[in-house]
């Protein structure tokens, strides 16, 4: 009975949890790795799901909803060529008592990225959600807080003219690598199909 039990509380959590992909799409100037671009798109990607936001996170605070710090992708281009790299110490949150939603650091516990505006008011990252940004809406720039450490350097952004927020709810995750299963070769069976029937003739000769 227990063991029913528990499978119907974790069947219910798992269907509980809606996949969430979470994107900023920019255009400014800045640099990763010591590379300048300057007036170029960009993009921050978080894939997670519903059931990793808290409200509110930590006690004491105004914020909503927020994911933990989540592992994400920025991407842009250096140099006339496409460049990814992932971020481990970004967070996503959304604060409907300042009207302000974008990225913080999780080492810093500081604003990095984030967007200023009445509509968040009435926002908490629980469904599908687009706002365009420009102008003084954008609140906070990642070199007041400084540099992001990426998996290729330094990320530094140092002006954002337009910056787009989407949330998506049931969007699939990116699809985990997996190794394929190795076929047994064609060589391989013949070994082991002829073992077989000399093992067969074996025990009967015994048995003789």
């Amino acid at each position: 009975m227990r063991v029913c039990f528990l499978f119907l509380v974790l069947s219910a959590a798992l269907v509980s949890a809606t996949p969430l992909t979470l994107t900023f799409v920019g255009v400014g100037t800045g640099t990763l790795d010591g590379i300048t671009f300057t007036d170029q798109s960009f993009t921050f990607t978080y894939y997670t799901d519903t059931d990793v936001l808290f409200n509110p996170p930590y006690p004491g605070t105004t914020m909503d909803e927020t994911t933990p710090d989540l592992t994400g992708t920025f991407s842009t281009t250096l140099s006339g060529l496409p460049v990814t790299v992932t971020l481990s110490d970004l967070g996503v949150y959304d604060n409907p008592v300042e009207e302000r939603l974008g990225l913080w650091n999780e080492s810093t516990d500081q604003d990095w990225l984030t967007i200023t505006a009445p509509q968040f008011a009435s926002y908490n990252l629980m469904s599908s959600y687009t706002f365009d940004a420009s102008g003084s809406e954008i609140t906070a720039l990642g070199p007041v807080e400084g540099p992001l450490i990426t998996s290729d350097g330094e990320l530094q952004i140092s002006s954002v003219s337009t910056l787009d927020f989407s949330a998506t709810l049931g969007m699939a995750m990116p699809p985990t690598p997996t190794d394929p299963v190795p076929e047994p070769s064609t060589a391989s069976l013949l070994f082991v199909g002829t073992g077989g029937i000399l093992l067969g003739l074996i025990r009967r000769r015994k048995k003789h």
